[in-house]
């Protein structure tokens, strides 16, 4: 095939027919919760595709990053449908440059949570995946911005943000989710809160807030790790809104409180915590706080978060569709 310009990627690909749609496999080699935890063959991939009726080539990726520029690559040399094999940090990474494109995504869950997977009704076995995404359907869903980069579940801020920053990559490798109950062990240690000002415009009026806050989650989705935490469980990927929980004690009982609140889904019966549902907020603090999108660490405030509504085309299934994510039309 030839080369894109400028973009030292290379599809891996037998033959080119142009008249069999192409699907283009993005993937990491070396993700120690992707491929080499669910022992994934390439030629099974391929061979799973063309069962159906596609063309599979493969795009390895190899730094922090890659997955963009992979998906760009994959666009210009005709895909008909991009896959993101990995978690939602590998889905994150494509999307930046699928986002308001007519090519659908399709979803191969590899990682460690697989929240967008889960949403959209994928499979979490990837041949099961392969199945669902070369015969379904595209749905239309919504995207978050942070600072404008998208974000397809939620934006953490705080506590969050920090359980993040001290995730160990060997033990998340190792042992998958319990890395993150370690880090965030270690994160309640260490956090404090800060005080805040937020900007929150609901489409039809502006409210200025200042809070202390200790946590504050803004979701798309309403699977928080995968399920375990429910943070804004009602969130939709359709809706054109965003909804945001700010936890805003920073004393230490209380944060302990909180996270089994979280566990059975009761935040609503505490004062203070607090809810809003708005189509974007400006986060600014005292001090710079971390924020992490879709799992992975970003960067600190100031943050502008934003809905992008109807952003981006994925694949789910075509019969069945999750009662979350309503049918796009064509």
């Amino acid at each position: 095939m030839t080369e894109a310009a400028l973009v030292p990627l290379h599809i891996e690909l037998d033959t080119r027919d142009p008249t069999v749609r192409l699907a283009v496999v993005i993937y990491n080699p070396t993700a120690g919760s992707g491929l080499g935890k669910k022992h994934v063959d390439l030629a099974a991939v391929r061979e799973r595709f063309k069962r159906h009726g596609w063309q599979c080539g493969t795009l390895a990726t190899r730094q922090a990053g890659d997955g963009t520029e992979a998906c760009r690559h994959a666009l210009a040399e005709g895909a008909a449908m991009v896959v993101a094999m990995g978690g939602d940090g590998t889905i994150n990474e494509v999307v930046q440059a699928l986002a308001g494109q007519e090519v659908p995504l399709g979803i191969i869950p590899t990682g460690t949570i697989n929240i967008l997977a889960r949403e959209v009704g994928v499979p979490l076995d990837p041949m099961a995946a392969i199945d669902t995404i070369a015969t379904g359907e595209p749905r239309t869903i919504d995207l978050g911005k942070a600072n404008g980069r998208y974000f397809t579940s939620m934006i953490g801020l705080g506590y969050d943000a920090e359980s993040i920053l001290n995730l160990l990559p060997q033990l998340k490798a190792w042992s998958g989710p319990l890395a993150y109950w370690v880090a965030a062990f270690k994160s309640y240690i260490q956090h404090k809160a800060v005080r805040a000002t937020l900007q929150v415009n609901y489409g039809d009026r502006t409210k200025r807030l200042r809070r202390l806050i200790y946590i504050m989650v803004v979701s798309n989705a309403g699977l928080y790790a995968g399920g375990v935490l429910k943070f804004s469980p009602e969130a939709n990927l359709r809706d054109g809104l965003l909804d945001i929980c700010v936890i805003r004690s920073g004393r230490w009982y209380r944060a302990l409180y909180h996270g089994a609140l979280t566990l059975l889904g009761r935040l609503r019966t505490v004062s203070d915590v607090e809810f809003f549902r708005a189509v974007s907020i400006e986060f600014s603090s005292s001090r710079p706080f971390p924020y992490q999108l879709d799992g992975d660490p970003v960067g600190t405030s100031p943050v502008l978060i934003e809905i992008a509504p109807a952003a981006l085309r994925v694949m789910g299934p075509a019969a069945a569709p999750n009662p979350r994510v309503m049918m796009a039309g064509s």
